[in-house]
């Protein structure tokens, strides 16, 4: 079966990935700031560069120390 700690893993890592693109498509259908939201997008795609492996990190402990 399935272990806990792979679900609560992959749960987290779900969790720690980037804005979908889904968002500045919208601002540009409904022309709600389609600019702001494409600057969103490619910083939190940026940014995850650097905060993904943190919470991974950070999450596998977590559940290590916890189970």
């Amino acid at each position: 079966g399935i272990s806990p700690e792979s679900i609560m893993s992959r749960a987290t890592l779900m969790a720690s990935f980037p804005a979908a693109s889904t968002v500045s498509m919208l601002g540009e259908l409904y022309n709600v700031s389609p600019d702001l939201a494409s600057q969103q997008v490619g910083m939190t795609t940026l940014l995850s560069c650097a905060t993904m492996p943190l919470v991974v990190l950070g999450a596998n402990g977590l559940i290590s120390w916890l189970l």
